[in-house]
């Protein structure tokens, strides 16, 4: 985390939302659920910082149509806009 913390604060991520964009640049939209669970972070973890990102503009949160219990996570065009920015750290 320490190695990438120079790159990511020019870009405003932590390392955290960091993770979660790489992982929505692979599958979006992506559960909230399995996002956490492939980053291996807790919902107490995982809640608050999808809740930081989606205020920062970064991603939008929306009920699953097929099971309403589930919160799909995607890029907004924010976000998308980091991707070059993103793989090059």
């Amino acid at each position: 985390m320490r190695m990438h913390r120079r790159f990511l604060e020019s870009l405003g991520l932590t390392f955290p939302q960091y993770l979660v964009i790489v992982e929505l640049l692979e599958k979006s939209p992506g559960p909230v659920g399995k996002i956490g669970a492939k980053l291996c972070l807790d919902t107490g973890t995982t809640t608050p910082l999808l809740k930081r990102m989606e205020q920062s503009e970064l991603i939008t949160k929306r009920c699953d149509l097929k099971d309403e219990r589930r919160v799909l996570v995607e890029l907004t065009p924010a976000g998308k806009a980091l991707q070059a920015s993103v793989w090059a750290v």
